[in-house]
């Protein structure tokens, strides 16, 4: 539901987590542009989070330990779901698909930047600076949405 990439979701820690102001927010050690991404949550992925039932450490851990999910835990979970004809990396490519195609009103711009995308064109990357949080919260709550409808 937070179009990240699943390295991003597994190495998730509840520091990086802002419930009240529903933001997630990745260091930028942790991600592959090497900028902070900040990803908006939306009502789906904060009842998610409440329903955890440990708000230190990783968000998303093994059982009985206190280490992160494996890098093969997604697609492990996919197979015994028998969805092998996808990849975790699909629901990124998903996401994408259905932001161009089927959601209204979002740019193309905002959807890059709820992907952690970085801007091929140097001139157009030296004049970008905001993030569009408040335009990426509306983006992701749609994408719920769609995904829960």
């Amino acid at each position: 539901m937070t179009a990240c990439r699943s390295s991003e979701v597994r190495l998730a820690v509840w520091d990086e987590i802002d419930l009240t102001n529903r933001v997630w927010t990745i260091p930028k050690e942790r991600m592959k542009a090497g900028r902070e991404h900040r990803v908006p949550l939306s009502d789906r992925c904060i009842e998610i989070l409440n329903a955890l039932p440990d708000l230190e450490g990783y968000v998303f851990k093994k059982q009985k330990s206190e280490k992160p999910l494996s890098d093969g835990a997604f697609r492990a979970l996919m197979d015994r779901m028998e969805v092998d004809a996808f990849t975790p990396h699909g629901f990124r490519s998903s996401f994408r698909d259905w932001a161009a195609e089927a959601s209204e009103g979002h740019s193309w711009d905002t959807i890059e930047l709820a992907l952690a995308h970085s801007v091929a064109n140097k001139t157009e990357a030296a004049y970008r600076r905001g993030i569009q949080l408040e335009k990426r919260k509306k983006l992701m709550q749609h994408w719920q949405n769609f995904l829960i409808s």
